[in-house]
């Protein structure tokens, strides 16, 4: 496989795009065009500052560029994370840090460009074959289905009581099939939650209830369920705090109050 360019986002053999590198892209392409934009809109804010009205709307359009911006990094660094450069990563959450103090309102943008402009530079520009491996797993979000057989061993395992209805619950339930083999020949209530809206409606013509969305803003009752299947995403992820952890330990640890 040759070098590509992150404006030209690589491609696999099957065409497929490297999730972390489209998103790597995607905020590089944020942060050049604010480079460009917000010394423009700044100084277009100062051209109305005797028109209230449309100063407002100038200002609300810097706003809402500055929003992109700051969040264009928290994008670059998850996706750095899984390239394994963690110290660009680790420099892109201070940077937005620094930014976050900045006023919008000075007259002169040179020294934040500048700094953008540097912090360009530090993205790797190429890629190569020996990284698109780990990058696969993010091709689809991190999906990779569980194997039919597997479930189907895991299942002959499992002895489902028959005085009570048992609720399985699959937060990464992707089309439904992995927790419909297990639920299937028994009586039982099946829930999931899945984050891509085809795979999401899919999966409602297996379970019995699915949640579109991501499982850590959906609302989910505690010691609900009596049997979870999980199969997260394996790669590192960032709380809202602003910590950069592992998903899949993420998920092990917030699912446990949901099991009776």
């Amino acid at each position: 496989m040759q070098l590509n360019t992150l404006e030209t986002v690589a491609t696999i053999d099957n065409q497929q795009t490297p999730y972390a590198l489209a998103k790597l892209a995607e905020a590089s392409r944020i942060i050049k065009q604010s480079i460009t934009e917000l010394p423009v809109i700044r100084k277009r804010l100062d051209k109305y500052k005797d028109n209230k009205r449309r100063a407002r709307e100038v200002y609300i359009d810097l706003q809402q560029q500055y929003g992109r911006l700051l969040g264009a990094f928290g994008t670059a660094a998850l996706a750095l994370l899984e390239i394994d450069m963690p110290d660009v990563a680790d420099y892109s959450v201070k940077l937005r840090r620094s930014i976050e103090k900045f006023n919008l309102m000075t007259p002169d943008y040179t020294k934040l460009c500048a700094a953008l402009n540097g912090y360009i530079v530090k993205l790797p520009q190429t890629t190569n074959k020996t990284i698109i491996g780990r990058l696969m797993n993010d091709v689809r979000m991190g999906y990779y289905p569980t194997e039919q057989g597997h479930v189907r061993h895991i299942a002959r395992g499992i002895e489902f009581p028959t005085d009570v209805t048992p609720n399985l619950f699959d937060p990464c339930c992707g089309c439904g099939l992995a927790l419909h083999t297990l639920a299937k020949d028994n009586n039982c209530n099946t829930y999931g939650v899945e984050l891509d809206s085809h795979r999401a409606e899919e999966s409602l013509t297996r379970l019995n209830r699915v949640g579109f969305g991501s499982y850590y803003h959906s609302r989910v009752s505690h010691e609900a369920f009596h049997l979870m299947l999980l199969n997260p995403p394996y790669l590192w992820t960032m709380t809202e705090g602003g910590n950069n952890t592992r998903s899949e330990k993420r998920f092990l640890v917030t699912i446990r109050p949901l099991m009776i």
